[in-house]
């Protein structure tokens, strides 16, 4: 039985996974960050290591491929180093892609789109006619918006604000002061420049509970949020020439689980996009290898 592998490898897990030539799953591992950025050896090792846990168990000479896709690949001389370690250790094909158009692939099925990702930081990759572009992705400190450090932060800033205008404090900042275990709104600055941004992210659910239940705080930053994913996704539409027949895949929590989010984003975009199709599917990354594979007609 010939099999293929994808990677998906990201700045809290490497997820890898075997799929036969029908695109069944029948192996799955996961290991550490396999983002180069944060550290090369380290990342390379989770990568090599989640790959032969993977094909451990299976038959080695039935492997047809390697597909990966990994965060930060397009920084400095990353996708040679990962290809020439992956290629060196497994002698098989090897294909390296970022992590975002793995996904795209996955979500896609193969085809060409749009795929907009929201987690904790946001991005928009898209491919038409084999051009490649990318809007958002510029990090915390200079973008993300939409992403669940965006809506933290203006949270907390919604919390300065009453703090430096001496307005009544709301029901939204009391909860989110207990959710923190604070007594007073000028501790916001040793949480936020104490914490990294996972940890700041953290309060989204409470922001989307509130939302829920019908806190108007809340659902304005929420709508908010999934206006600027429709924003930078509209931007990749305008770079790619606007092309019609449009497929969007969409990913990470933000986006896809909370329900003020997705519907102001899918508002948005079909306000702006004529002819779309948003696809809202939860499947692994590692799938887009399986379609690269039927692509590249090894399977």
């Amino acid at each position: 039985m010939s099999y293929i592998v994808g990677v998906d490898a990201g700045g809290t897990k490497t997820e890898t996974i075997a799929y036969d030539s029908d695109g069944k799953q029948i192996w799955k591992e996961c290991t550490g960050f396999g983002n180069m950025v944060m550290n090369k050896e380290k990342a390379i090792e989770n990568i090599l290591s989640s790959i032969e846990k993977c094909i451990k168990n299976l038959n080695k000479e039935s492997l047809k491929g390697i597909y990966l896709g990994v965060a930060a690949v397009e920084v400095g001389n990353n996708k040679e180093v990962i290809l020439k370690a992956v290629k060196e250790k497994f002698k098989t094909e090897v294909e390296v892609y970022n992590d975002a158009e793995m996904a795209l692939f996955s979500l896609l099925k193969g085809e060409e789109g749009i795929l907009t990702i929201s987690g904790t930081g946001s991005v928009c990759y898209a491919i038409s006619n084999n051009k490649k572009v990318m809007t958002g992705g510029w990090g915390h400190l200079l973008g993300d918006e939409g992403s669940g450090y965006y809506i933290a932060i203006t949270a907390l800033k919604r919390m300065i604000l009453e703090e430096d205008m001496s307005l009544e404090r709301s029901d939204f900042t009391r909860n989110i002061m207990k959710k923190l275990n604070i007594e007073d709104v000028n501790e916001i600055k040793e949480f936020v420049y104490n914490n990294n941004k996972n940890k700041i992210a953290s309060i989204v659910p409470l922001i989307s509970k509130m939302a829920e239940e019908g806190d108007n705080i809340s659902r304005e930053i929420l709508k908010n949020s999934g206006n600027e994913l429709g924003k930078i996704t509209e931007g990749a539409f305008i770079k790619l020439g606007k092309p019609t027949n449009v497929k969007i895949g969409i990913k990470g929590s933000i986006l896809t689980k909370i329900t003020i989010v997705n519907n102001t984003f899918k508002d948005y975009v079909k306000s702006k996009i004529k002819s779309v199709e948003i696809i809202d599917e939860d499947i692994s990354s590692c799938k887009g290898a399986y379609y690269l594979a039927i692509k590249n007609k090894i399977v």
